[in-house]
């Protein structure tokens, strides 16, 4: 599959024109036909019907637009990203990381921008979620990463990277330890550890319903979380993704109402600093197991 074909099919479907979609590529139209013509081919089947004057999407079309838009913009963002590097320049960089979100899954992430930016100066910050947006909003942060949050300031752009699900986490010798699922009923006895200053009280309430246990403890990151029910202080949720000491197991609900969405967020209209435009688009141009980054409604403008 060569870009310049999902270029010409994303202009097609933008367009739903041939000739409109020819010249907004710059190209012969007999040109730009025969590259749609093999992508069908490598797809498997016609991407677009064309009946006289309309033009409309297949069903494979609709199916696979999503994708090719984030493959194109993948592309795109990594050829911006190798133009706007300039060596020998000190670019600062401060990042906001909310305590739901697992460091482990960021590290890849910064080993890319220590690698790409010359000159990074590296700050971050980990903090409750309210007070990285409210950092964020007053310029002490150029990007931050955050759990799902079920309302933020308008002022906020964001968009997803991936969704995790919550586990119970508890010592291997806990009663629940061996069970395969754990039914909200089996909870509401145990002592709870919550993340300080989020909504995980309010998450408990909300999932558990009658049977909300009690929080008796709390912490700022799911390490020291971790490390607190690994000395017997109680249960709590971690994502699926965060690293578990060896004297601590997980176990899911019965069913998704702990899964959260993990976002990146800017401010909506700011100028960024180089350093932050190269990790927005390193960022976008990454693939966040077990799902592909996916842009929300809200996604931000392209960096200039």
């Amino acid at each position: 599959m060569e870009m310049h074909e999902v270029k010409y099919f994303l202009a097609v479907a933008d367009l739903l024109n041939f000739t409109r979609a020819a010249e907004h590529c710059n190209v012969a139209q007999p040109s730009l036909t025969r590259a749609i013509k093999k992508l069908e081919t490598e797809l498997g089947g016609p991407l677009f019907h064309r009946e006289r004057q309309n033009t409309h999407l297949t069903e494979l079309g609709r199916m696979m637009l999503p994708h090719l838009r984030n493959t194109y913009d993948a592309a795109q963002s990594a050829r911006e990203l190798a133009r706007s590097i300039r060596s020998g320049e000190t670019m600062p960089l401060r990042v906001g990381i909310g305590n739901a979100v697992p460091l482990s899954e960021l590290s890849g992430l910064f080993a890319d921008l220590r690698q790409t930016i010359t000159g990074l100066e590296l700050t971050i910050r980990q903090s409750p979620e309210p007070e990285i947006i409210e950092k964020l909003l007053a310029g002490e942060l150029d990007i931050a990463f955050i759990g799902e949050q079920s309302a933020m300031s308008d002022r906020v752009r964001a968009w997803q990277l991936y969704r995790d699900r919550g586990l119970i986490a508890m010592p291997i010798d806990h009663r629940l330890a061996n069970a395969s699922t754990i039914a909200v009923e089996e909870i509401g006895q145990e002592s709870f550890i919550a993340l300080a200053g989020i909504a995980d009280r309010q998450d408990l309430r909300e999932a558990f319903g009658e049977h909300a246990p009690p929080v008796q403890h709390s912490s700022h990151s799911h390490s020291e979380l971790l490390m607190m029910v690994e000395q017997g202080f109680g249960l709590g949720i971690v994502p699926a993704r965060a690293r578990t000491p060896e004297n601590v197991t997980c176990r899911p609900l019965e069913d998704e109402r702990l899964e959260k969405a993990v976002m990146v967020v800017i401010v909506a209209g700011r100028p960024f600093n180089r350093a932050t435009d190269i990790c927005i688009r390193l960022t976008r141009a990454r693939a966040w197991q077990p799902c592909a980054a996916a842009l929300s409604a809200a996604a931000p403008e392209e960096p200039q």
